[in-house]
């Protein structure tokens, strides 16, 4: 009877692991595995459509966190004018979800002083004269770098 309940017991956390495991594993990563599917769609059409842009609303601060992370990396490991382009990339996506959704702007506002942070960093890694965040309408953010002229 003890090998029928351990075989039995054995079967349940097979099951366990095979099927309810990875759901709750996996659960936390696909928000923003969502968003980088939107990103590469958009990057390769060029369109930004409704459901792009909600995924994208509902998910920015991941997303966000998750890409400036990168840029920090980038920044750090001198790889300047990757970080520069990723941030291009950041801002440019983000403002074509903008324009399909409105509200992503005013979500941002929990972002801009981490922006301002790697912004800094990044101006004086490439010997900028400084930098700026700028809005605009139609709706959009954007970031530059100023250089002195040589």
């Amino acid at each position: 009877m003890k090998l029928k309940k351990d075989y039995l017991f054995l079967v349940f956390l097979t099951i366990l692991l095979i099927f309810v495991f990875p759901m709750t594993v996996g659960a936390s990563e696909q928000p923003a595995s969502e968003v980088y599917l939107a990103l590469e769609e958009w990057e390769f059409t060029g369109e930004m459509n409704i459901g792009m842009a909600q995924v994208i609303n509902e998910n920015i601060g991941q997303f966000i966190e998750e890409e400036l992370g990168r840029i920090e990396n980038l920044i750090e490991e001198d790889k300047l004018d990757s970080a520069f382009v990723k941030m291009l990339r950041l801002t440019s996506f983000l403002n074509a979800g903008a324009a399909k959704l409105p509200s992503i702007i005013g979500r941002l506002e929990n972002w801009i002083n981490k922006i301002i942070v790697v912004l800094n960093s990044l101006a004086k890694k490439m010997g900028a004269d400084g930098f700026s965040i700028s809005a605009g309408i139609p709706i959009g953010v954007s970031v530059g770098l100023s250089f002195p002229i040589l």
